[in-house]
């Protein structure tokens, strides 16, 4: 994507990470694009945005599950309070840069309220998929699923649930975050 390069080329571990949030966020909301197909393109724009930015939520999540894991607590906050930024500011300059300057601090502030919500979300789930049952509330991946499908507006859909829950896993495994969490660990 063209404004994919306006992302600033961060060499350090974090950056690489923010970076690979985004991209990866993007390649699944893009692959889902024959389900956002609307009637006005407003409206294909503003559901578009939605689920790009429930799949950067959803990754930072996972991050920050990591990090938790394999940094601790204190050092899991720091790097959370620093990767945030570099996630949505390229992402609003990217996305918004030609809006008012107000409203994109509205939508960074907004960023920030939702992504503590689905933190809150994402963190009630103690499995990442349920075999048995891949429409539970109570798995990482399900929890996704069913987010963008309401924020779509295809709530429910079982086609794009099912769709959605194999992109994300692939995906998500292609990403490394435990690697890239190791070497952000390094330089914390």
């Amino acid at each position: 994507m063209s404004w994919f390069n306006t992302f600033k080329k961060n060499e350090s571990a974090i950056g690489e990470l923010s970076n690979v949030i985004f991209k990866n966020s993007l390649d699944c909301v893009e692959a889902l694009k024959d389900y956002l197909n609307y009637s006005t393109e407003k409206e294909k724009q503003e559901k578009w945005i939605y689920v790009l930015f429930e799949f950067i939520y959803f990754f930072m999540h996972m991050t920050n599950r990591i990090a938790f894991g394999k940094l601790g607590n204190k050092r899991r906050i720091k790097l959370q309070d620093e990767l945030a930024p570099l996630v949505i500011d390229p992402t609003i300059k990217s996305l918004f840069d030609h809006w008012p300057k107000k409203l994109k601090e509205g939508i960074k502030s907004d960023f920030y309220e939702k992504l503590n919500d689905a933190e809150i979300e994402y963190s009630d789930c103690k499995e990442l998929l349920i075999k048995d049952n891949p429409f539970s509330d109570k798995a990482l991946f399900s929890k996704l699923a069913k987010n963008v499908t309401e924020l779509s507006g295809h709530s429910n859909n079982p086609e794009m649930i099912i769709q959605i829950i194999t992109l994300s896993v692939d995906i998500w495994k292609n990403m490394k975050l435990e690697k890239l969490v190791d070497a952000v660990g390094q330089e914390l």
